[in-house]
């Protein structure tokens, strides 16, 4: 148990993630005026486009900086694990925010919000703590194709002689579709 940790979630919830989750839930009951099913799958759609990747950043940044972290590791963390943590978002929060939208009345929203957010801090806090590596294939960033790092090798290699492993990777990479005399054209028009 780290009491420092829990102090710098507690701050960030009560005075950044509180006072923007309440200014978000009046923006976004502006923008969709209504309270029909359609209204609250509109509202929903708009918190998981435009809400989240500020949000996470947000909390990605912030969390990164009160642990003392420098500036150029905060940003470099927010661009780590802002994708993979958006996509569970695009899982979890579309049908709460539906839900709450429709069902619950304003004055209650930032309440079920509350809630949800409860289950998405251990989430959140687990993919903080996370290096990427243990995460399943969903979650984890993107990275370049085998194809192209096969060719890339190859190009580093002998200067373009034929280098077997390499052919055999590309191939098996990329179903044998290239070869192993186009590698460097792949590569090059790749880059």
């Amino acid at each position: 148990y780290d009491p420092f940790q829990t102090l710098r979630f507690m701050f960030m919830g009560t005075f950044i993630t509180a006072p923007t989750v309440f200014l978000w839930v009046k923006i976004v009951s502006r923008l969709v005026k209504g309270d029909t099913f359609k209204h609250a799958m509109l509202k929903a759609f708009y918190d998981i486009t435009l809400f989240a990747p500020v949000g996470q950043s947000q909390f990605y940044f912030c969390i990164s900086f009160l642990e003392g972290k420098p500036v150029e590791a905060c940003i470099q963390e927010v661009k780590d694990k802002v994708l993979p943590s958006w996509k569970a978002a695009a899982c979890f929060w579309p049908f709460v925010q539906t839900l709450n939208f429709g069902y619950v009345a304003e004055k209650n929203r930032v309440i079920v919000i509350s809630m949800g957010s409860f289950v998405w801090t251990v989430f959140l806090s687990y993919m903080h703590h996370s290096d990427g590596s243990s995460l399943p294939a969903f979650f984890r960033p993107p990275t370049k194709p085998a194809a192209i790092e096969a060719a890339a090798a190859h190009e580093d290699g002998d200067g373009g002689g034929s280098d077997a492993r390499t052919s055999e990777t590309v191939g098996v990479a990329t179903g044998g579709v290239i070869s192993s005399s186009n590698v460097a054209s792949v590569a090059a028009d790749v880059s």
